[in-house]
């Protein structure tokens, strides 16, 4: 299972994705240029704008399109722009925007509460995987289904702020390809980092 933590510019950090073979997660309204040799991923900044209460920044989702055209490498996948929890109508959007993402970049489709499978199969061949949004309680509850159904056609599952590590475990136990968390870069203390990575060694994890 791949794990992608929130952009850092802190060496430490870089040191440890590279040897652990983690990426970054770039923001849309916060883009930094990707480090060589550290594979990322851009998310939308949907969940950032919702958290702050502000309507989706769709002039800063475009123009991190036109910087990822000047990095030294490709994103693993793009986060399709969505709505934190809003059903149907995030899907509608998204749908709106995957003609505005260049070619050539994987696209993720963000599922979000009130979407179900059967619904979501119609449209699953349009983008190259699912990131498994929505509130907390939904994702814990719908996760392994998204998974499932992502799999059956060949594509692949991210699930979105996995916080903890017991949390970490169970998206690994249920096939999730990736995650992302900002978690490890919020443990900043030089042992309490060392603890997290020989846990996950541990675990097997990647």
């Amino acid at each position: 299972m791949k794990i992608y933590i929130g952009n850092t510019g802190t060496l430490r950090h870089h040191k440890v994705m590279r040897e652990h073979n983690w990426g970054n997660l770039h923001l849309a309204n916060a883009f930094r240029m990707p480090k060589r040799g550290i594979s990322w991923v851009l998310d939308n900044g949907a969940y950032s704008n919702w958290i702050h209460k502000k309507p989706f920044d769709d002039t800063a989702f475009r123009e991190s399109l036109i910087k990822i055209e000047k990095c030294i490498s490709i994103p693993d996948f793009i986060v399709c722009p969505d709505i934190v929890t809003g059903g149907y109508d995030s899907l509608k959007f998204s749908l709106k925007w995957l003609n505005e993402i260049p070619a050539g970049y994987p696209v993720y489709l963000a599922v979000q509460d009130g979407m179900q499978p059967d619904v979501i199969s119609q449209y699953i061949e349009l983008f190259d995987g699912l990131f498994i949004g929505g509130s907390l309680g939904w994702k814990l509850k719908t996760a392994a289904d998204w998974i499932k159904l992502a799999h059956k056609y060949n594509k692949k599952a991210h699930i979105g702020k996995v916080g903890t590590f017991k949390r970490l475990v169970w998206a690994k136990n249920i096939g999730a390809d990736s995650i992302d968390s900002s978690t490890f870069v919020q443990a900043r203390k030089g042992k309490e980092f060392g603890r997290i990575h020989a846990a996950l060694s541990q675990t097997a994890l990647y």
